[in-house]
């Protein structure tokens, strides 16, 4: 076996419903900046992984095409510096997504303040002095 060989992704990595979920928020960067959205949510896998790999699942975000793809500053075309570009928290927006799923929470009842109790509930981070951008609305 070659030791360029690249690992499978494991079954607790993949996540279809999860995925499904993502498509039906939106967009983490237009939400957090005020734009309007113009093209349909796709999940996007922003965490950290090897050169021609795919993260699990549980690590991707709500983007629209033009973040996600195609745009100047779009996640393929910046690469790791999208998060400082946007301005963004993957690891607070990991648990905040993973909060709202496990809640099932509908997209239309989510509030940061909504998301920050379902947080502080099943102890995935303490926010008390972080910011939350309004990224889920």
């Amino acid at each position: 076996m070659s030791a360029l060989r690249h690992r499978r992704r494991s079954r607790a990595d993949i996540d279809p419903k999860y995925l499904a979920f993502l498509r039906t928020c939106r967009c983490a960067i237009c939400a957090a900046k005020g734009l309007e959205q113009t093209s349909p949510s796709e999940a996007a896998h922003v965490g950290p992984r090897g050169f021609g790999q795919r993260c699990p699942d549980r690590k991707a975000i709500a983007l629209c095409g033009e973040h996600h793809r195609t745009g100047r500053d779009a996640h393929h075309v910046l690469g790791k510096r999208f998060e400082a570009h946007h301005g963004i928290d993957f690891e607070l927006l990991f648990a905040k997504y993973a909060a709202a799923y496990a809640a099932d929470m509908p997209v239309t009842e989510w509030s940061d303040s909504a998301v920050e109790r379902l947080l502080n509930d099943i102890e995935l981070v303490a926010l008390a002095d972080l910011h939350m951008p309004e990224v889920l609305v």
